[in-house]
């Protein structure tokens, strides 16, 4: 499997993780496309090393750096998790 194509399914298993399952497949393509430029940009190391943890970990760090699209995931996964709504990560 090609890094770029692996590093897609890591975020793709990350926004599932986050509770995205609820929002239309079209949004939920969005928000992956959305971190995964960012996190290219923002956490080389942690892409190449297809961490998804560490991938996550860098994003949080960084949320101040993220394009909008992705600070609003971002900022929604937190959310969703601190007031834990159903799909909401474990």
């Amino acid at each position: 499997m090609r890094p770029a194509k692996a590093f897609v399914f890591l975020i793709a298993a990350i926004a599932t993780a986050r509770g995205v399952i609820s929002a239309p497949a079209w949004a939920e393509d969005l928000e992956r496309k959305a971190c995964f430029v960012d996190a290219k940009r923002l956490c080389p190391t942690e892409v190449k090393a297809l961490s998804r943890s560490r991938v996550r970990v860098c994003l949080l760090a960084r949320v101040e750096q993220t394009s909008l699209g992705c600070h609003a995931f971002i900022l929604k996964a937190q959310a969703d998790k601190k007031a834990g709504t159903k799909g909401a990560a474990r």
